[in-house]
């Protein structure tokens, strides 16, 4: 499991609860460790920041890798959501406390 943070003290935590390896994003560029110690990919990301990582996390799947986005804190702002992969199939689900049905909400956009 790869973790990302941006201080020292997450670092220690990140290692805490499992992280193999943990990227200080303030210390080191996400893109280009992945790229290195992950040629093949990686298989899921679980994503809530968005813009430039959203784009490494996009960039560093795996073939038919898995990628969950909670959330784009840093577009929340501009509204630039940062991936611009072409080919990349997006299944979205919704669920409000008001759905009944288990996900009847899927929508397959390709990008």
């Amino acid at each position: 499991m790869i973790g990302t943070c941006g201080s020292e003290d997450k670092v220690a935590f990140l290692k805490d609860i499992g992280c193999n390896r943990v990227i200080n994003y303030k210390k080191e560029d996400v893109a280009t460790v992945l790229k290195k110690e992950y040629p093949q990919g990686v298989d899921v990301v679980y994503e809530c920041v968005g813009g430039k990582m959203l784009e490494a996390a996009v960039n560093s799947l795996a073939v038919h890798g898995k990628i969950i986005v909670i959330g784009m804190i840093s577009g929340y702002v501009d509204q630039s959501f940062g991936a611009n992969a072409k080919g990349m199939e997006c299944r979205v689900c919704i669920l409000t406390p008001f759905s009944e049905d288990q996900c009847n909400c899927t929508h397959n956009v390709i990008f």
